[in-house]
C-alpha cells in the first residue's frame, strides 16, 4: 500500500509533534518501503498462523463428529459410510484460508512489533494507553485507512510473525546501515548481561507450600466439574493446612536459623511429603487418561482444557517432590547446592540462577550481545544451557559474521572471554586482532601484541559496550523479561534490539548531516608549523 509521507505529519484534528514514537513510526515505514520481502514475510507468517488456526478447527470438528457418533443409533451400513467421510474429511492436507475478515495489515503489524521493543511490553495498561493517545498512530492508521486493533488482535499478529522473520528485519537493518555508510561492522565488541525472568526469586519454603497448593486447587477443580473423584479424605485436608500455616510461621519469623526454624522446615517437609503421596494417585490417573486418550464424552474444547490441566497438575507435582527434597537437603542436612542444582520453580523451566563475582544473584537469562565502533547492535544470542562466557564467543562470533556479511577486522571482550581456544578460533575466523582485557588475557597474548597500540586502543573503547548495556535496560526494559521460555525471550529481545537498532541508526544519520552541515574548518598548515 502507498503511503504519502506528507500525509503522515498531520490531519484536521491531530498534529504530529516529533516525538520519539513519531520518528520511530517514520524510520519503520521507510524501511518497509526499501525492503518490501519483510512485509511478504510478516504476510507469510500471518498466513500460516491462519492454516494452523483452521487445521485445528478441522481436528476439533472431526473430534466433535466422533463424539456424537458415540450417541447416535444408525440404519445398517449407514454408520461406515459416515466413518468413511471423516476419513476421507482427515486425509485432504490441502488446506486454503478462504475469505474471512480482514488481516492486520503487515506494515501495522511491523510498526507495533517495533513500538512493543521500544515500549517493552504493547499490553499491558501503560502501553495501552500509550497507543491509544498516540496522535502520531492515529495519523498513520488514519491514512492506511485502518483502526487500532484490539488488544488481544494485536497481541495475536506480533506472536505470530516468527523468528525467521526477526532475524531477517535484523539482517536487513544492519544491511541497510552499511549501505548508508553508517558503519563498516569491522569492529565488534562482545559482552554478556543477566535479564530477570519473569518470575519471582524463588525460596524453599514458598516453592513448596505454592507448588502442593496449586495441585491441590487444580485437582479440586477437577473434582468440583465431575472430571475425577477427588476425595483425598480428612487427613489430607489437615495437612495442607499444616503445610500452609507452617510455610506462613516460616516466612514470618524474622530469625532463619536455630533449633526453631530447622523444627519448622521439618514439620513443613514432613507434612507437604504426605500431601504429596495422598495426591499422587490422581496425578497418575490424570497422565493414563491422557496418555490412552480416554475422552469420555468430552467436546473438543474440554479436552483441550483437560490435558492442559493435567498438564500443570503432573507439574505441581514434579515441582513439589524437586522442592521438598531441595529444601530437606540445603536447611536440614546443609549442603550447599551449586547454582546448576538449584531447582527454581515451574514458572520458567528455561530460566537459570545466575551468579556472577560478588553481585546479587538473577534469576532468569543470560544474553550475549555485539556491539559494532557505530553502536549498533549486531548480534543476540541467548541459550539457557550456556551460560559460560568463554564458551560463547565463537557462536556469538558466527552470528555476527552471518548478519552483517563482513568478518570483523578487530574483536574486543572482556576477562571472562579469555581463553586459547577462542583466540585460535576467532583468528580462523579471520580477525586479525583480538583483544581480552584483564589478567588471563594478558597471559594468552603475547607481549608485544598486548603493548601494541591497536590493542591498547581497544581495551580504552571496551567501556562502551557498558553503555549500550545501560540504554537497553532503561529504555527498552531490557533488564527483566515479560515473556517465559526460550523461544519467547528471544523473540523479546529480538525485538528490543531492532526497536534499538532504528533508533540508533537515526543517530548516527543525524550526526552525518550535522557534520555536513557545519564541516570542520581546515587546518592551517603554517599554524601546524608553528
Amino acid at each position: 500500500m502507498k503511503v504519502n509521507p506528507q500525509n503522515l505529519q498531520c490531519n484536521l484534528f491531530l498534529k504530529n509533534y516529533g516525538s520519539d514514537t513519531s520518528r520511530l513510526v517514520h524510520d519503520v515505514i521507510h524501511f518497509a518501503k526499501q525492503y518490501p520481502i519483510v512485509l511478504e514475510r510478516i504476510r507469510d507468517d500471518q498466513v500460516a498462523h491462519g492454516l494452523a488456526k483452521k487445521k485445528c478447527r478441522m481436528e476439533d470438528a472431526a473430534f466433535n463428529r466422533r463424539q456424537r457418533a458415540k450417541n447416535e443409533v444408525f440404519l445398517p451400513g449407514m454408520q461406515y459410510t459416515i466413518a468413511e467421510e471423516n476419513d476421507d474429511a482427515r486425509q485432504d492436507g490441502d488446506l486454503v484460508l478462504l475469505q474471512g475478515r480482514d488481516r492486520v495489515d503487515p506494515l501495522v503489524v511491523l510498526i507495533l512489533l517495533i513500538l512493543r521493543g521500544f515500549y517493552g511490553s504493547i499490553t499491558d495498561r501503560a502501553a495501552t494507553d500509550r497507543i491509544l493517545e498516540s496522535s502520531t498512530l492515529q495519523i498513520v492508521l488514519g491514512n492506511l485507512g485502518h483502526r487500532c486493533p484490539r488488544r488481544s488482535s494485536i497481541s495475536e499478529n506480533l506472536n505470530c510473525v516468527s523468528q525467521e522473520t526477526q532475524d531477517l528485519i535484523l539482517r536487513l537493518q544492519l544491511q541497510h546501515a552499511h549501505k548508508l555508510g553508517l558503519d563498516d561492522f569491522k569492529e565488534i565488541t562482545v559482552d554478556s548481561t543477566t535479564s530477570g525472568a519473569a518470575m519471582a526469586f524463588p525460596t524453599d519454603i514458598n516453592l513448596v507450600a505454592s507448588s502442593i497448593c496449586s495441585l491441590w486447587d487444580v485437582l479440586e477443580l477437577l473434582g468440583k466439574e465431575k472430571v475425577i473423584e477427588f476425595a483425598p479424605g480428612a487427613c489430607a485436608e489437615r495437612w495442607r493446612l499444616a503445610v500452609r500455616k507452617t510455610a506462613r510461621a516460616i516466612s514470618t519469623t524474622p530469625l532463619k536459623s536455630g533449633s526453631l526454624h530447622r523444627s519448622r522446615v521439618s514439620d513443613l517437609a514432613d507434612a507437604a511429603a504426605k500431601l504429596a503421596g495422598k495426591l499422587e494417585p490422581y496425578v497418575n490417573i490424570l497422565n493414563e487418561r491422557v496418555e490412552n486418550e480416554e475422552h469420555g464424552s468430552m467436546p473438543a474444547h474440554t479436552w483441550r482444557a483437560f490435558v492442559k490441566l493435567a498438564s500443570m497438575a503432573d507439574r505441581y507435582y514434579t515441582a513439589t517432590c524437586h522442592s521438598i527434597g531441595q529444601m530437606v537437603m540445603r536447611v536440614l542436612k546443609k549442603r550447599k547446592l551449586k547454582a546448576y542444582e538449584k531447582f527454581l520453580g515451574p514458572a520458567d523451566p528455561d530460566a537459570r540462577l545466575i551468579v556472577k563475582g560478588d553481585r546479587k544473584p538473577v534469576v532468569g537469562y543470560h544474553p550475549q550481545l555485539a556491539r559494532s565502533r557505530g553502536g549498533l547492535v549486531t548480534c543476540v544470542l541467548v541459550d539457557p544451557d550456556m551460560l559460560s562466557d568463554s564458551k560463547s564467543l565463537i557462536p556469538v562470533l558466527e552470528a555476527t559474521i552471518a548478519n552483517t556479511g563482513v568478518v570483523p577486522r578487530n574483536l574486543s571482550t572482556d576477562d571472562g572471554y579469555s581463553s586459547g581456544d577462542n583466540l585460535a578460533g576467532a583468528r580462523e575466523l579471520g580477525v586479525e586482532n583480538v583483544s581480552f582485557s584483564g589478567a588471563k588475557g594478558k597471559e594468552i597474548l603475547q607481549d608485544d601484541e598486548w603493548n601494541s597500540l591497536i590493542l591498547r586502543e581497544m581495551r580504552i573503547n571496551r567501556s562502551a559496550i557498558e553503555s549500550l548495556m545501560f540504554t537497553m535496560k532503561h529504555n527498552h526494559a531490557f533488564g527483566r523479561m515479560k515473556r517465559t521460555g526460550r523461544q519467547a525471550v528471544r523473540a523479546e529481545m529480538t525485538e528490543k534490539v531492532l526497536a534499538y537498532n532504528f533508533r540508533r541508526i537515526r543517530t548516527l544519520l543525524e550526526r552525518e548531516e550535522a557534520k555536513a552541515e557545519n564541516p570542520a574548518p581546515p587546518e592551517d598548515p603554517a599554524g601546524k608549523a608553528a
